[in-house]
């Protein structure tokens, strides 16, 4: 079991003397997604960590043109002696790595998008002999991942406690930087008003991170029977080093740190990755028994606000409905009036076409609604 922790920010470094012989992922200069050690003071900062005896690894997880890759490799090229690896998230990136230092030992960084053991698999094929090490998306759960790592026969590593990325563009989508700067922030999103989600901006492009942090400290013992053999830890800000110092054992974090952790925690898909039970609420059995007989179908709703439904026959209004939903509840309600959707009202008979009305209490899109039958419901 060996602990790796991001690095970026010098003014952790003296922090690094609680955690000795960790492996450090360094980000530098703006070769990564986020700022890190200026390239003015890395060769020293690299020196020191040297004398300390850690593990260090160079991290280029951010996308790169054609044109930036050339130039790109003339700057790590000097640095490349201190570095046991340097990380990718690029495949090109790392194959022109590859291509001219053919002795750089490579990690490939399959964390966004890759949530399935084929295309795992497939990338550690494609990336050849200098892999020594894939980073696994927190989207793979650990049944699959027990599947996975015995037909790699590589080092594996997961994010165990941090933040979790959702969202990265090298393009910058928030606003106008100037040269070097970087910005951070909160947002939200129309549906989850609520939940508050962080933002970070650099020359490099836009992250987006989850509202809650990975928190899977509880089940590295899961994890490693599934053959992951490296834990990561990405700590933001003093007081979660802080944190992470005083729980540190040394060789492991103590438990209470769950109960001190300052923000909200997720398992995110380690147990079960559950993105595809909304398609299947689209192609319930139930539905599909039922699709032909209906007069409407949702199409969208707010809760206490609105639906939009879309009426696909004649009908006369007021008329006793059912409405069936992909997740089998139903209600019986009377539909009383239309509007379109330009707040017009619509008289009887009303045609086919999409129309809004009150809210309808249970239904969901694709549901399904259905002329009310007493008799069938007894």
């Amino acid at each position: 079991m060996t602990y790796w922790l991001n690095f970026e920010d010098l003014v952790f470094e003296p922090k690094l003397s609680f955690f000795p012989g960790m492996g450090l992922i360094v980000r530098a200069g703006g070769w990564g997604k986020r700022s890190g050690v200026p390239l003015g003071v890395l060769t020293a900062f690299l020196r020191r960590q040297q004398v300390a005896g850690r593990p260090l690894v160079l991290n280029l997880d951010r996308l790169v043109s054609d044109q930036e890759i050339g130039g790109l490799l003339a700057q790590i090229g000097p640095f490349l002696p201190y570095f046991q690896a340097v990380r990718v998230m690029d495949p090109g990136l790392g194959a022109a790595l590859v291509r001219t230092f053919s002795q750089v030992a490579i990690e490939l960084s399959l964390e966004q998008g890759i949530p399935n053991g084929l295309a795992v698999l497939a990338w550690a094929r494609a990336m050849g002999v200098n892999l020594r090490k894939l980073i696994l998306s927190n989207q793979i759960p650990v049944a699959e991942i027990a599947n996975l790592t015995p037909k790699l026969n590589l080092a594996c590593e997961l994010l165990v406690l941090g933040p979790v990325e959702t969202f990265y563009s090298p393009r910058k989508l928030l606003s106008p930087l100037l040269q070097g700067e970087a910005r951070q922030g909160l947002g939200t999103a129309e549906d989850r008003p609520k939940q508050h989600f962080p933002l970070y901006e650099s020359e490099a492009g836009t992250l987006v991170y989850h509202d809650k942090d990975l928190y899977l400290l509880d089940r590295l013992d899961q994890a490693e029977e599934a053959g992951i053999t490296d834990f990561r830890v990405s700590l933001v800000g003093a007081e979660q080093f802080d944190l992470a110092a005083a729980h540190w054992q040394g060789k492991g974090f103590d438990p209470a740190l769950k109960q001190a952790w300052p923000n909200k925690t997720t398992k995110g898909f380690f147990l079960k990755n559950r993105t595809d039970k909304p398609l299947a609420r689209l192609v319930n059995s139930r539905l599909q028994g039922l699709r032909g007989l209906e007069v409407a179908q949702v199409l969208e709703g707010k809760a206490k606000q609105y639906t939009l439904l879309e009426i696909k026959e004649k009908i006369t209004l007021p008329m006793r409905l059912k409405q069936c939903n992909p997740e089998g509840r139903e209600t019986i309600f009377t539909l009383e009036t239309l509007t379109g959707l330009q707040g017009e009202a619509v008289a009887n008979p009303v045609l086919p076409g999409i129309y809004r009305t009150a809210w309808i209490k249970a239904a969901l899109p694709k549901s399904l609604i259905l002329p009310y039958e007493p008799s069938k419901d007894l």
